[in-house]
């Protein structure tokens, strides 16, 4: 069922209610169009210029996955998500001496996998904590990043990060 169907169906079943619900569509911007930064962005892309080490916005979060995992399905999905969310498909860059969002159109996602196999936790808790502290370049990288480290045949750890 169409959006459209879905909103119509919801119209009548208030009707029947009698709640009158009228909508306004929000205009689609272009995707050419260039997007200026929310108060909230700007002040945390400030914030994030004047830290020395530039952690403070990274957000790791670790996944464990035991069990057979299908890395391409996986692969797959994720890359699924990032292109239907704008959000982690966008950089922030100075244009004409304002910060802008710029947002990719296409995105082709590859999992970045890591093999650990068979590596003491200790070393492997080590390389995963390097990770999640590495730093984001705001206007190059993407925002977004999953990370596959595989520590045995049966246990995968998907380590996502973040800058929020």
């Amino acid at each position: 069922m169409t959006n459209n169907k879905k909103q119509e169906l919801l119209k009548k079943i208030l009707a029947k209610k009698g709640i009158n619900v009228t909508t306004k569509n929000i205009p689609r911007r272009s995707d050419n169009e260039p997007v200026t930064l929310s108060f909230a962005q700007e002040q945390l892309y400030f914030l994030h210029e004047l830290e020395a080490d530039k952690t403070t916005y990274n957000t790791p979060f670790p996944v464990e996955i035991s069990g057979n995992l299908d890395v391409d399905i996986l692969e797959k999905v994720i890359g699924i998500i990032i292109q239907r969310h704008e959000i982690l498909r966008t950089n922030f860059k100075q244009v004409d001496g304002k910060l802008l969002q710029v947002i990719k159109s296409d995105v082709d996602f590859k999992l970045n996998i890591i093999n650990l196999n068979n590596e003491p936790l200790a070393t492997v808790k080590k390389i995963i904590n390097l990770e999640a502290k590495k730093q984001f370049d705001l206007s190059q990288d993407n925002l977004f990043q999953v990370t596959l480290w595989q520590i045995n045949d049966n246990c995968n750890w998907q380590i996502g990060r973040a800058h929020v």
